[in-house]
């Protein structure tokens, strides 16, 4: 194990050149909402032929199983020498597509860069980085010259973010490439580097419909007055459809405590209304809307069956519904589109026991058994559900924090501190800095300047070390900060920064430069160089504090 351990860290630089050649290549998903199909397809299939290259040259047997001729999966087989237990490595190429892509650190979701021992793109963590990690195994099995005495099986699949297993993951099983367990890469740094996860809930995709009655905007009073003809004129959908917000809010907190699971942290389980569209027929905010979508992401215990799910929520709703005497006759519509099931292997499985031996053995740390405070679930759904389904019991396995491939692990700069980085730390640009007034006289009662510079003047920014609250050190602005954990957030100390101009913050010019890089900027150039601030003033005493936030955005 040793000498396989040594080839791994020999191979680092390598690896590292070939998740660069794989974050490259947009992969994104073709099937997702919003996402046109031809500017796409074909990104997935160049990534496995990559990794093909890679393959071969670790030895491995190839083949192409391929549903759908544009979207062709790759599987590596390694032969054992006999009697031993195959094992199949799983992991995706596919990527979500990125948010706001021209606001990346990097400036481009596919163009990867390292800063400061990281490397920054769309799908490092999920999941390129696992593809990589599969990749090395069999690079290092086959540099060594170590044999197992079973079948080494690595799947590298297309469709899973879309849960497209039967253009994937069944599809390679299906095709014959079936094994006695499998591993599958997705990243379980949580609670702690490296978990054993051989759980993961099950998911509903539903769309709630609330049906309303359109008028004019004048009409308001009419319809929520006293006296008024109140439904009869007209109903608003969108607050019908808050209605339901709010209730399904309160089952999911009966939630936190009736669904509980022994390997999961309480409460888990959750209800997410994550898109929220009502109009009244065009956007616009002049009648009452006639109709409201509300979908929702339901996380449910691996124990509970899909369609209890599905009726308790519909029990519920319509039961709240009932105190509400439009939505008693004109109950809100279900769309259950689509269930993810849960995965659930026990802890006792012999692939977790070696996968737990084998952690211990590589860490030198023993992990303790799972409870719900130390819960070791995967905080997501992954193609280890299918792979259960075809009969092959599966326990997930990789690097990075699951909770953080789209807000932590891939980070972009951008608005505030919401980005993406590979793996962990402060990523080059956004580190924020709050400048506070104190002691000035509150806007309503002068505008008397604290320096000799006129009140039209752009702020000038005293030269001040900068305070991290989290871990109380002191460290000058820098664009290439040390790896922080992404909590931290940055003060001025004591000594505050006095502004000269104004106290109404959107009066106030961007500083000239830059107290992080010390990079100028024209004056026709500092709109589009640097943001607004966000500001919030409060009283305290005869002085009123403002506080800005100013992002540099300078290349």
């Amino acid at each position: 194990m040793k000498q396989l351990f040594e080839r791994i860290d020999a191979l680092r630089d390598e690896a590292v050149g070939l998740l660069r050649e794989l974050v490259a290549i947009d992969s994104t998903n073709p099937s997702f909402a919003g996402v046109a199909r031809d500017e796409v397809i074909g990104g997935e299939t160049r990534c496995n032929e990559v990794l093909r290259e890679r393959y071969e040259q670790a030895g491995l047997e190839t083949h192409w199983v391929a549903p759908d001729p544009e979207r062709k999966n790759l599987v590596g087989l390694r032969q054992g020498t006999g009697g031993g237990r195959s094992l199949i490595l799983n992991g995706h190429v596919d990527t979500v597509p990125p948010v706001e892509p021209d606001a990346w650190l990097t400036g481009s979701p596919w163009r990867p860069e390292i800063h400061d021992g990281r490397l920054y793109g769309l799908g490092s963590t999920d999941m390129k980085g696992s593809d990589t990690a599969m990749w090395l195994v069999a690079q290092a099995l086959g540099d060594t010259g170590l044999r197992l005495a079973g079948d080494l099986q690595l799947h590298s699949v297309v469709g899973e973010e879309m849960m497209e297993h039967e253009l994937g993951t069944s599809a390679c099983v299906r095709a014959g490439f079936r094994a006695d367990a499998a591993v599958v890469t997705e990243p379980t740094s949580y609670p702690s580097a490296l978990t054993v996860s051989p759980v993961a809930p099950g998911n509903w995709y539903l769309r709630i419909t609330v049906e309303g009655k359109s008028t004019h905007c004048g009409n308001r009073p009419l319809a929520i007055r006293p006296g008024g003809p109140g439904d009869a004129i007209g109903v608003n959908a969108l607050e019908k459809g808050v209605k339901v917000v709010t209730w399904l809010q309160e089952l999911e907190q009966q939630w936190g405590m009736t669904k509980t699971h022994p390997y999961f942290s309480p409460g888990f389980f959750s209800l997410l209304p994550g898109v929220f569209y009502s109009d009244p027929g065009k956007p616009i905010p002049f009648y009452f809307a006639n109709r409201a979508e509300i979908s929702y992401s339901i996380w449910y215990p691996p124990q509970q069956d899909a369609a209890e799910v599905s009726q308790e929520i519909e029990e519920y709703l319509l039961g709240a519904c009932r105190l509400d005497p439009w939505l008693r006759e004109h109950p809100p519509q279900f769309e259950w589109l689509n269930n993810w099931p849960p995965m659930d292997t026990s802890w006792e499985h012999p692939i977790v026991q070696a996968m737990v031996k084998g952690h211990a053995a590589a860490s030198g740390r023993k992990l303790p058994a799972p409870s719900p405070q130390q819960p070791v679930n995967f905080g997501a759904a992954c193609d280890g559900s299918f792979l259960e389904d075809e009969g092959i019991p599966s326990v997930v396995f990789g690097p990075g924090p699951p909770s953080r491939p789209l807000q932590g692990r891939e980070r972009r700069a951008g608005r505030g501190d919401r980005g993406r980085e590979v793996p962990g730390g402060v990523c080059r640009g956004v580190v924020r800095c709050r400048c506070v007034d104190r002691g000035v006289p509150s806007a309503r009662r002068s505008r008397q300047s604290t320096s000799s510079t006129s009140s039209d003047s752009p702020a000038t920014l005293s030269s001040s070390t900068t305070t991290c609250t989290t871990s109380r050190r002191s460290s000058r602005f820098s664009f290439a900060t040390r790896p922080q954990p992404s909590s931290w957030q940055w003060r001025t100390p004591a000594s505050p920064v006095v502004w000269a101009s104004s106290m109404r913050a959107q009066d106030r010019e961007p500083p000239t430069s830059c107290p992080a890089c010390s990079r100028r900027s024209t004056r026709a150039a500092r709109s589009s160089a640097w943001s607004r601030p966000r500001a919030a003033s409060t009283k305290d005493g005869a002085a009123s504090r403002t506080h800005l936030r100013w992002r540099c955005f300078a290349p």
